[in-house]
């Protein structure tokens, strides 16, 4: 019981800790976050936050990494064949998390995340991702990439400025966008 009771309070640290740092990513540039500037925000000590921390990186990349695998997860659970579902419940996934998306997408965002965010797109939703089989050639390298930074500006543009449509809406544009690029693909094989 005991330890479980500490295992509440260690997530809950963490919790407080990841929020006081997206919070902050709204405000300023990643660059310019302070350990002090976390702290402050999530009302604990320095020494709190060095327990589960080596600093304000490390904590960026907790961040990224569970969101990373939680996208995994739910590519993971759906079937492969309902091209639909998949983009629905990876722009569900991105609406919950908007701030975090929203900067770590965003201009002064995080271009490491973009890329895997880009690798996991095209590795569950496209089926390919970069060294696979079916990228044999520099035009379907490049026609991926387009698509691929396309979709996620789709995403961006839509957490930004047109959060108020319909994740449905975006789902069945982003659905048309990806059944084009398959057609050009198969097309750019022959």
């Amino acid at each position: 019981m005991k330890g479980n009771i500490k295992d509440k309070r260690v997530q809950r640290s963490i919790n407080m800790l990841e929020n006081a740092y997206i919070e902050l990513l709204l405000e300023k540039p990643l660059n310019k976050i302070l350990v002090k500037d976390v702290t402050d925000r999530a009302g604990v000590n320095r020494g709190t936050f060095y327990l589960h921390y080596n600093g304000v990186n490390d904590i960026l990349e907790s961040i990224e990494r569970k969101i990373e695998e939680e996208l995994i997860g739910i590519f993971d659970n759906l079937p492969k064949d309902d091209l639909y579902d998949r983009v629905y419940e990876a722009l569900e996934f991105a609406r919950k998390n908007k701030d975090i998306f929203t900067v770590l997408l965003g201009p002064d965002g995080d271009i490491k995340f973009t890329e895997k965010i880009m690798s996991i797109i095209g590795s569950k939703i496209m089926y390919f991702g970069s060294g696979s089989e079916e990228r044999v050639n520099t035009k379907i390298n490049i026609m991926a990439d387009f698509c691929l930074y396309g979709c996620l500006g789709v995403i961006g543009g839509w957490l930004k400025k047109y959060s108020y449509t319909p994740t449905e809406k975006v789902a069945q544009m982003l659905t048309v966008m990806l059944n084009q690029f398959e057609n050009q693909v198969r097309l750019a094989q022959k």
